[in-house]
C-alpha cells in the first residue's frame, strides 16, 4: 500500500509539472516579447496653426496680440483649423477660446466683425451711394480713405441800374461752384452693385434691348451707360464719420452733386482749397472770358 500511495504522488507531482509548464508556454507564446523587438514609434509630421495667445472671450475682434503659431502633429489638424494669421486677423471669434487653443475658421466659429466691432471710438457709419466714375473702375477697397467733393448751381439775382437812368433792373444768373467739404474720410466696407451680364435661354440679352449686337458692342454699351450723368449708383460705401460730417454728407447729397477723390495711401495730411466759382478762376487761374461777356 506504501508503495502504491508512493507511486500516485509521483504520478500527480508529474501532471502539475506538466500543467505548470504548459501554463508557462501558452503565456510566452503569446507574450509581443516572443515576437521579437518592438517596432519603433513613428515621428509625427508637425504643422503650424493659428491659436489663442491668451483667453479669448466670444465676439472678439482678432488682432496680432491675441494670437500666435505653434506646431502641432499633422494627424490632428482639422480642415478648418486657422493656418496662417492673415486668416484670422480682423475676423470676429463667435465662441470662447483658452490660451492655447487652436482657432477654427469654420463659419459658425468665425466671422466677419460688426461695424460696431471695428469703428474707432467717436465716429460713426455712414452709407453712401456712389456712381461708376467714383468707383475708380471698381478699385475703391476697405481702409481707403477719400475726400468729398461738392457742386451745386445758385441762382443769384441782383438789381443793376440802366446805363440811361431810371428804375433799377433785377438781373439773375445760375452760377456754379465747387468745393471740398470733407479729407480724410475712411472707407470701412464696400458693396459692389455692378451686375454681371443678364442672361437667358437663348444667351445674353442686349442692353439696348436688340439682340444682334455684338458682344463687343453689348459691352461697350453697358459701360457708357454706367458713366451717364443719370446712371443708378453702382457700389455703396460705408463711411467712417462723425455726425457732423454725416449731416455735411446728407446736405451735400440732397442738395447737389458729390464725387470723390482717392487718397494715396499714406496720406493724410490735410489741404486747405479755396473753393472754385466763375470769379475764382477768372481772378487767380487767369481764365480768359469770350470777348461777347466782357463788353
Amino acid at each position: 500500500m506504501r508503495r502504491s500511495g508512493s507511486r500516485t504522488l509521483l504520478l500527480l507531482g508529474a501532471v502539475v509539472a506538466l500543467a505548470v509548464a504548459l501554463i508557462v508556454y501558452v503565456v510566452l507564446a503569446g507574450s509581443p516579447t516572443s515576437k521579437g523587438p518592438a517596432a519603433p514609434t513613428p515621428t509625427p509630421t508637425l504643422v503650424q496653426v493659428v491659436a489663442a495667445n491668451t483667453d479669448l472671450a466670444p465676439y472678439t475682434v482678432v488682432t496680432s496680440d491675441s494670437i500666435t503659431l505653434k506646431d502641432v502633429d499633422q494627424t490632428t489638424v482639422l480642415t478648418t483649423t486657422a493656418r496662417t494669421t492673415n486668416d484670422v486677423i480682423g475676423m470676429m471669434t463667435t465662441r470662447a477660446y483658452r490660451q492655447g487653443d487652436t482657432i477654427s475658421m469654420a463659419p459658425a466659429d468665425l466671422q466677419q466683425p460688426g461695424l460696431s466691432k471695428v469703428l474707432p471710438k467717436g465716429q460713426r457709419a455712414f452709407g453712401f451711394a456712389i456712381q461708376e466714375v467714383n468707383t475708380f473702375n471698381q478699385g475703391i477697397t476697405e481702409n481707403d480713405t477719400v475726400d468729398i467733393l461738392w457742386t451745386r448751381q445758385f441762382e443769384v439775382s441782383a438789381y443793376t441800374q440802366p446805363p440811361t437812368g431810371g428804375q433799377p433792373e433785377k438781373v439773375s444768373q445760375t452760377l456754379a461752384t465747387a468745393k471740398t467739404l470733407l479729407q480724410n474720410i475712411r472707407v470701412l466696407r464696400v458693396i459692389s452693385l455692378k451686375p454681371g451680364s443678364a442672361q437667358t435661354s437663348s444667351g445674353p440679352v442686349n442692353a439696348s434691348g436688340g439682340g444682334n449686337a455684338s458682344d463687343e458692342q453689348r459691352a461697350q454699351q453697358q459701360i457708357q451707360a454706367s458713366f451717364a450723368a443719370d446712371a443708378p449708383p453702382s457700389m455703396v460705401l460705408i463711411l467712417g464719420v462723425t455726425d457732423q460730417d454725416a449731416e455735411v454728407l446728407k446736405f451735400a447729397r440732397e442738395n447737389g452733386k458729390v464725387d470723390l477723390a482717392l487718397r494715396a495711401a499714406d496720406d493724410t495730411e490735410p489741404e486747405r482749397t479755396t473753393g472754385i466759382t466763375d470769379k475764382i478762376l477768372v481772378d487767380d487761374y487767369r481764365v480768359v472770358l469770350p470777348e461777347v461777356l466782357v463788353r
